[in-house]
């Protein structure tokens, strides 16, 4: 199997001041759409709703869905298939075992490109 990253436009948030608890975090929520070209040949316009915790300033979020002033507690995303909800359930910062991250191993190529290639 031939193994790609694909390079996703980065999301226009809409931040607001509204909060909620999530766990012994403050979150923010934030806003926005999501404008993607579908498999069939139309575009989607997904809504999304995520909520972060400026108590962890990292701009890491789901679904390749960041770029916020915090890690992303959960996500709703309104899609044509359904809605997908994601929730963190366990936060461990400072683990005891070194985390390492390896960088993907694959051909680099555009949100547009991943689409002509998944209508083969």
């Amino acid at each position: 199997m031939n193994h790609v990253n694909i390079n996703v436009e980065p999301l226009l948030w809409k931040l607001t001041k509204e909060k909620k608890n999530i766990g012994k975090y403050t979150c923010y929520k934030a806003t926005a759409i999501l404008k993607e070209e579908s498999v069939k040949g139309g575009f989607l316009h997904d809504p999304i709703t995520a909520w972060h915790t400026t108590q962890i300033p990292v701009g890491f979020g789901v679904k390749n869905l960041g770029g916020l002033p915090g890690l992303t507690l959960e996500l709703t995303q309104y899609t044509e298939r359904g809605i997908l909800f994601l929730k963190a359930t366990k936060i461990e910062l400072n683990p005891k075992e070194t985390i390492i991250i390896k960088k993907p191993i694959g051909k680099e190529i555009s949100h547009k490109e991943f689409i002509e290639l998944d209508k083969r």
